[in-house]
């Protein structure tokens, strides 16, 4: 999980695997090569450079900067200009060494957490989300008929409910609601998490222990990774990161007008339930104040 990439809307998780693949294979050739130092620090550059460009339309920029351009590789690029001599005797080998095996480790891990996600996420399926008030406003989360929600009367395999570590955050700090009712339902809903995900947090599980019909997986946030100032910004932002890495389409459910409009806007499906209330009839108007008089009789 921790060389999980995410791709970015304008590309696709195979395109995203198949160039870390092929960097993967580069940076291995420069690792057994025998040159001298100039060669072999000229060769690393040009392999950075090259990996820089690739990656940079593929995946974030904090995440571009973990793979490629670390602080070891500002070092190397910093001796480029040294003399023949001074360079060949700088000890530079040792460094450039130990980089490149750095390289090749962690594009190795990236190419193959990324491969194992791609084959996960690939089973058939439904993939939905809930906006943190639906575990609070809807049904309890045992009970709820997910299935019913999102309209599947002949699903071609299980639900995945993605659960956005932001969401799990927002309910653990809607504990000390003064609300009695959402107070209780954040309690009984990451008590819920906790049950279900206690095990492994890094793997699916079922909601349900005696059926697989709907498997709940957390979205961790990514190493490194800054949230939004926004909550629901946050939530849509890694829920729509996962659409890309998932491949298909995944469905948010809201009971918030603003949040299905964002999830609409970031290429999101979105499902806003009804709230309470919104189809009543519109009672009547209230009655014309009195005017005041203007003067004595």
């Amino acid at each position: 999980m921790r060389m999980l990439l995410y791709p970015l809307p304008t590309t696709s998780r195979d395109h995203l695997h198949t160039s870390l693949v092929d960097l993967t294979n580069r940076v291995s050739n420069l690792r057994s090569s025998h040159g001298q130092a100039r060669d072999r620090l000229t060769d690393y550059i040009e392999w950075a450079s090259t990996a820089g460009t690739m990656l940079r339309t593929q995946i974030s920029p904090p995440e571009v900067d973990r793979l490629v351009w670390t602080p070891r590789y500002q070092f190397l690029a910093s001796k480029v200009g040294m003399l023949y001599p001074d360079l060949e005797n700088s000890g530079l080998h040792h460094v450039l060494n130990a980089e490149l095996a750095d390289r090749f480790d962690d594009f190795t891990a990236a190419h193959q957490a990324l491969a194992r996600r791609i084959k996960t996420w690939s089973r058939p399926g439904t993939f939905v989300a809930f906006d943190t008030n639906v575990y609070i406003e809807g049904d309890k989360l045992e009970e709820l008929d997910v299935h019913g929600l999102l309209g599947l009367t002949s699903p071609d395999g299980p639900v995945t409910l993605l659960v956005p570590m932001t969401v799990v955050d927002e309910l653990d700090n809607l504990k000390k609601s003064r609300d009695a009712h959402t107070r209780w339902r954040a309690l009984y809903t990451t008590a819920v998490l906790h049950r279900v995900l206690k095990a492994d947090p890094a793997k699916p599980a079922p909601l349900h222990p005696d059926t697989l019909s709907v498997m709940v997986e957390l979205l961790p946030d990514p190493p490194g990774h800054t949230r939004l100032q926004i909550a629901d910004d946050e939530i849509i932002d890694r829920v729509a990161k996962a659409q890309v890495l998932a491949g298909r389409t995944i469905t948010l459910v809201t009971y918030d007008t603003g949040q299905a409009l964002r999830a609409g806007i970031a290429g999101l499906e979105a499902n806003r339930l009804p709230n309470a209330g919104e189809d009543d009839p519109e009672p009547p108007p209230r009655p014309a104040k009195a005017k005041a008089q203007s003067g004595r009789n």
